[in-house]
């Protein structure tokens, strides 16, 4: 929102842009991910490329939300129909506006909810905003071995500000630190074993002495078992 009018046109209360937070990315990510979504709708294979602007660079996403499961017995109603969704902003190369879009139960966010979105930037430009319209283009993702190769030089975009380079600067460091060896103390050796004493000869064995029977006197009887109390 940028001001509220009275019916007579006078301006009641205008809100000028603030910086709310500042996100410590390097501009090196920024770019790939900028060069990403433009590829989404103005890249053949993009989910958006059918509904693309003739005038302006648009970069966005597109995206469809599953409401039920597959296997719902009310798969055809509306109301298990998935959710259409689109994020974008526009130029590309100078953004000047930021939308998102949800069309309820609509389907596929390339299908339904990208079209609106483009129409909507293409009006704000045309309509609102003509003079915001020149913007240094980005272009499409270049690939070189199934990858993407981020472009950052992009014309007239303002570096970052000073204290996100120090963020970034910063946490460097402290992943260089956490990954640098850490020189640990040696462990102490353990003490030495003793050795095992030698196992003593067995003596030799001597001659057995005769055995002795003496058959002159009788066996005892044995006693009988204890009778156990009843």
């Amino acid at each position: 929102v940028d001001h509220v009018e009275a019916p007579d046109g006078q301006v009641l209360e205008q809100f000028p842009p603030r910086v709310r937070r500042e996100i410590a990315v390097s501009p090196e990510n920024l770019a790939f991910v900028r060069q990403a979504l433009v590829g989404v709708v103005n890249e053949p294979k993009g989910t958006a490329y059918k509904v693309r602007s003739k005038d302006i660079e648009v970069a966005g996403k597109t995206g469809t939300a599953q409401v039920r499961g597959r296997g719902a017995a009310d798969a055809d109603t509306y109301d298990a129909a998935t959710h259409a969704w689109f994020v974008g902003f526009a130029p590309a190369g100078r953004p000047k506006i930021a939308l998102s879009v949800l069309v309820e139960h609509g389907g596929h966010g390339g299908d339904v909810a990208a079209p609106v979105a483009v129409e909507i930037i293409d009006n704000y430009f045309a309509q609102v905003a003509p003079g915001d319209k020149a913007a240094p283009r980005v272009g499409l993702p270049r690939r070189r071995g199934g990858g993407i190769i981020p472009t950052s030089d992009v014309e007239d975009v303002p570096p970052p500000p000073e204290s996100i380079v120090k963020a970034n600067r910063a946490r460097a460091q402290d992943e260089e630190a956490a990954s640098a060896p850490v020189d640990a103390a040696p462990a102490p050796s353990a003490p030495p074993k003793k050795p095992r004493p030698a196992p003593k000869a067995a003596a030799p064995l001597g001659e057995a002495p005769p055995m002795r029977l003496d058959f002159s006197k009788p066996d005892e009887p044995e006693a009988p078992p204890a009778e156990e109390p009843r």
